[in-house]
């Protein structure tokens, strides 16, 4: 399952955190989806 970034960056923390459990994403992709949005909350 690929990580769909355009929901992520749209969703509540909420919405995000039902997505991700709602996934079954392997380790390499957990590793990106933390990094992503970590950056994402430095440019907030």
């Amino acid at each position: 399952m690929s990580i769909d970034y355009n929901k992520i960056m749209t969703s509540s923390s909420e919405e995000v955190e039902e997505y991700i459990s709602r996934n079954h994403f392997t380790d390499k992709q957990n590793w990106r989806f933390t990094v992503f949005i970590t950056e994402t909350e430095k440019i907030k």
